[in-house]
C-alpha cells in the first residue's frame, strides 16, 4: 500500500513573510563592502593596463628612432632641424617635435596616436598637435635628443641628451650605462609654487576647441600622487621607471619634466 505525502497547505489568511529593515540593511552593508574591497582592485587593473599600452607606444617610438639611426649614422632623430644654418625649427618643451623629424620618424612604421599616452587622453587631439605648426607637432612624449638642449621655454639640461645611439653620458661623473640612457621617456611635470608641487592640471599653451586649456596631468597615479612613467633606453627596451627612480631632466621657471 503506497503512503502519500501530503503538503501541508499555507493558510490563505497568513502574510508572507519579507525581508525586516534590519535585514535589507545587513545586505546593503555587506553590497557596499564587497565594493569597497573590488574597487581598488580594478583600479589597480586598469592603470596596469594603460601601462602595458603606453609601454607599447613607447616601443613603437624606440624601434621607429632606432631605425632612423642605423641609417644616420647613428645619430637619433633630432628635436631641431638646422635651416638656413641656423636651429630655428623647434618647440618650446621636450615634447615638441619638429614636424620634418615626425615626417622621418613615421615613414618607419608607426602612427600619430601612439605618440601619446593614453592615460592622457586630452592631450591627444587636433589642437594640440597642430598647434606649433609648421615648425613643430606637439606630442605627449619627451625627448632627449639632439637639441633637446636648445629649446627656447624648457631646455632639456645637457648632461640628459642622447645624440647618437653610441652616446656614453656621464652623470655626476659617473658613467650612464646604455640600459640607463634615456631618449624617450612619458615624462611627470611638476609646478612648485608656495612650497608645494603640484602634478595635475598642468597647462601648455594649446587650447581645446572649446576654448579651454588643454591640461596635463600625471600619466600613472593613484588618485592626484603621480606614480611614475615608461621610458625608453638606447639599448631598445622599454620600461616603468616609478617617480621616486626619476630625475629632473629639465629647467625652467614654470615647470620641471621628470624621467
Amino acid at each position: 500500500m503506497t503512503r502519500h505525502t501530503q503538503t501541508p497547505i499555507r493558510p490563505a489568511h497568513l502574510p508572507r513573510r519579507g525581508f525586516t529593515l534590519i535585514e535589507l540593511l545587513v545586505v546593503i552593508a555587506i553590497i557596499a563592502i564587497l565594493a569597497a574591497m573590488l574597487l581598488p582592485a580594478l583600479s589597480s587593473a586598469k592603470e596596469r593596463a594603460k601601462r602595458i599600452s603606453c609601454a607599447s607606444n613607447l616601443k613603437q617610438n624606440a624601434v621607429a628612432s632606432l631605425m632612423y639611426a642605423n641609417e644616420s649614422r647613428d645619430s637619433l632623430p633630432p628635436m631641431a632641424v638646422s635651416i638656413n644654418s641656423t636651429d630655428d625649427t623647434h618647440g618650446g618643451w621636450p615634447w615638441d617635435v619638429p614636424g620634418v623629424t615626425v615626417t622621418n620618424m613615421a615613414s618607419y612604421g608607426f602612427s600619430r596616436h601612439s605618440l601619446f599616452c593614453t592615460s592622457v587622453k586630452d592631450q591627444d587631439q587636433d589642437n594640440e598637435w597642430n598647434y606649433g605648426l609648421p615648425s613643430f607637432r606637439v606630442t605627449g612624449y619627451a625627448f632627449s635628443t639632439h637639441g633637446s638642449d636648445l629649446l627656447g621655454g624648457n631646455k632639456v639640461l645637457s648632461a640628459y641628451v642622447v645624440q647618437k645611439t653610441t652616446t656614453k653620458l656621464v652623470y655626476n661623473n659617473q658613467p650612464v650605462a646604455l640600459v640607463d640612457t634615456i631618449f624617450i621617456a612619458d615624462p611627470n611635470i611638476s609646478q612648485t609654487s608656495g612650497g608645494k608641487t603640484n602634478w595635475m592640471g598642468i597647462t601648455g599653451g594649446a587650447n581645446d576647441p572649446q576654448g579651454k586649456p588643454i591640461k596635463y596631468d600625471a600619466p600613472h597615479r593613484k588618485g592626484v600622487s603621480p606614480l611614475g612613467g615608461n621610458v625608453a633606453a638606447v639599448d631598445g627596451h622599454v620600461e616603468f621607471r616609478a617617480l621616486r627612480n626619476m630625475l629632473p631632466r629639465s629647467q625652467d621657471t614654470a615647470c620641471t619634466f621628470w624621467w
